[in-house]
């Protein structure tokens, strides 16, 4: 099996992503951590669910591990909250409000030793792909978050049209109020699911096994290697995985950094910032 793996630092100081290469488990991951609104920051979760899935072995269970991890990062975010931003009433996860909590999305895969098949585990806009034999694309996860994203660059774009001066601080600093309400829908119903440590966020994630017969290769993104859009492609999920699988990960990186290098201020590819966190691996079965 030939490994490529991706991992850059995006505008911010800290690379807030993580990655897992765990080849003695099989165990290989892509996390997106976010930081909470003036809250906990995003590394907090997502190197928690790495040093969790660093050390298992062959025989480890892959959702127990992902439910340690979570327990872990509740009580780890408590200490850090009352350290750090205030003292709680009570100290558990559910008194800290969801805007503020370090959150991470996370594709992870945990491959059968005689590759038959794999068991994975994924919350938010990070993605696992397939490709089979027939050059078949199967997008296993579903981005839950960019709806909620969606709302928020429409709302972006609405602003530089009603005023082409305004400045991107500016607009971020309007959008708030939207980006609050997002965060306030995690792990519900109406909302998406995300690793934030507490109880809810096993609820909403999704896992399972699936045979790996006819597979050729497998690829697992954070949503930093997405390519930016104009909002022209109908499945940019899907030309971004095309892309990799084609003519590998660091062409993706390339093709990526090329949009944000041309787009500083985020016009003609509506985002949040020029450039986010990547992570990516690409597997390939030989």
């Amino acid at each position: 099996m030939k490994i490529q793996k991706v991992y850059k630092k995006g505008d911010s100081q800290i690379n807030e992503d993580s990655c897992v290469v765990n080849e003695a488990a099989q165990v290989f991951a892509a996390i997106d951590g976010a930081t909470g609104l003036f809250g906990a920051p995003g590394y907090l979760a997502s190197r928690t669910l790495q040093e969790d899935l660093s050390k298992m072995t062959e025989s480890s269970s892959l959702y127990q591990s992902i439910q340690q991890a979570n327990e872990r990062l509740g009580t780890e975010m408590v200490d850090y909250y009352e350290t750090n931003i205030g003292k709680l009433a009570i100290p558990v996860i559910t008194e800290i409000p969801k805007s503020q909590r370090s959150t991470a999305g996370i594709a992870v895969v945990k491959i059968h030793p005689e590759r038959k098949n794999l068991e994975y585990v994924h919350a938010g806009d990070c993605m696992l792909f397939l490709r089979y034999k027939t050059g078949e694309i199967r997008s296993v996860t579903y981005d839950g978050i960019h709806y909620f994203d969606d709302l928020a660059i429409k709302e972006m774009v609405r602003l530089r049209k009603e005023d082409p001066a305004i400045s991107q601080q500016e607009i971020q600093q309007s959008v708030n109020a939207i980006l609050l309400s997002n965060k306030e829908k995690l792990n519900t119903i109406e909302g998406y699911g995300i690793i934030d440590g507490s109880e809810e966020a096993l609820e909403y994630i999704s896992y399972g096994r699936l045979p790996l017969h006819q597979v050729t290769d497998l690829l697992l993104v954070s949503d930093g290697l997405l390519l930016p859009t104009d909002g022209s492609e109908t499945d940019i999920w899907m030309e971004t995985a095309k892309l990799a699988f084609e003519n590998g990960l660091h062409s993706l990186v390339e093709a990526v950094e090329r949009r944000e290098e041309g787009d500083a201020d985020c016009k003609m590819y509506p985002r949040f910032k020029q450039r986010d966190d990547k992570t990516g691996i690409l597997l390939e079965f030989e």
